[in-house]
């Protein structure tokens, strides 16, 4: 519905963004579009990286806000059962083990979907771990995690997906984080429009809400009100 009467285009990988006094060009892999503004939502990976050129360059100050700015990594797990083996009254179970952040944290989804799914985080050091990991692989390390927790005889899930963000070319990372020397101001600055031509939009540009998916939509929002409120000065 949200998408009605809209040209969505698939499959572009944007190469460069040249901004003008007129308007914005976008050139992609396979072709260019003008606009007269650009609401960029590249992830803060794919920024740091620079896999995305900009001509005239970025201000000096949003440059240090995307080198300031910290990048974690998390990867996830949903594995689906035929049965619960897990207390119905409890939405999130804990665990400590001795290497940090291995599936720390595990997600019940009862209730919120159909069937019975955990979904499982794999944070801080650990995460890089888990990524090289292959689906079977991580299942299998999952799994001897939630054994530890709930005791040996779990069935066997009947179904596995798995999110590993950092190889991703099209995201470098999972979610910002304040790194040392950063402050909300970087947050702030990378979320200012640029020559009234050009905003970012994400969860990293916008402290208090980064690192979620709330805070990814509002920062769309106000990007839109951004350029709305552009045009109407105009």
């Amino acid at each position: 519905m949200l998408a009605r009467g809209l040209d969505i285009r698939l499959g572009e990988a944007v190469r460069r963004v040249v901004r003008r006094a007129d308007g914005v060009t976008v050139e992609t892999a396979t072709g260019r579009f003008e606009a007269d503004h650009v609401v960029s939502t590249l992830p803060l990976g794919v920024l740091k990286a620079g896999s995305v050129a900009f001509d005239p360059l970025l201000p000096a100050a949003v440059d240090e806000a995307i080198a300031k700015i910290g990048l974690g990594a998390v990867t996830k797990i949903a594995l689906a059962f035929e049965r619960r083996f897990w207390p119905a009254d409890r939405r999130f179970f804990g665990h400590v083990d001795a290497r940090r952040g291995r599936w720390a944290t595990f997600l019940s989804t009862n209730g919120l979907v159909a069937g019975d799914v955990l979904v499982g985080f794999a944070t801080g050091p650990y995460a890089r771990v888990a990524e090289a990991m292959t689906s079977d692989e991580m299942t299998a390390d999952a799994m001897a995690v939630l054994a530890d927790m709930f005791g040996a005889g779990l069935p066997r899930p009947r179904g596995v997906v798995v999110s590993s963000w950092t190889p991703d070319p099209f995201a470098l990372g999972a979610y910002s984080l304040p790194a040392p020397g950063c402050t909300p101001k970087h947050f702030a600055t990378l979320g200012a429009p640029i020559d009234d031509r050009l905003i970012f939009a994400g969860e990293h540009t916008d402290f208090a809400r980064h690192g979620t998916v709330h805070g990814a939509l509002l920062s769309g929002r106000r990007a839109a009100a951004a350029v709305l409120a552009t045009i109407a000065r105009r």
